[in-house]
């Protein structure tokens, strides 16, 4: 079935009710997984994004891979991360969101479990 097919037939499913709901993607480099494959775990050897947009729990892509990674290589938060298992997925889940309020705790900023411009800039400036 050819994509645009498939669309079409999910949008009407989801305007008739049937449940499904269709989200534009996070970003143009949105990461995207089958429920039932494992997640995969990205390198932090490279730059993946160096915006600020804001970034919450829900998004995937880029930009949560890059908030993933500045976590796992900071000094205090790394060990946070590492002691928990975390993996760098690309997904903005409860993991994502606990690592960045402590890193926001740590920081001395307001710990809402978001990231915006204060949680970027500290994320690639801050130093415990």
């Amino acid at each position: 079935m050819n994509m645009r097919r498939h669309l079409a037939l999910a949008s009407a499913t989801a305007v008739l009710g049937g449940g499904l709901a269709i989200a534009p993607a996070a970003s143009a480099g949105a990461v995207t997984a089958r429920a039932d494959a494992p997640a995969k775990e990205y390198s932090c050897s490279k730059i993946w994004y160096s915006g600020t947009a804001l970034t919450v729990r829900g998004h995937t892509g880029k930009r949560v891979i890059e908030v993933q990674c500045l976590l796992k290589l900071s000094q205090q938060t790394g060990k946070f991360w590492k002691n928990h298992g975390y993996k760098v997925d690309g997904i903005f889940g409860p993991n994502t969101e606990r690592a960045v309020k402590y890193h926001q705790s740590k920081a001395h900023i307001l710990v809402d479990g978001k990231v915006g411009k204060q949680t970027w800039k500290t994320l690639r400036t801050y130093k415990y």
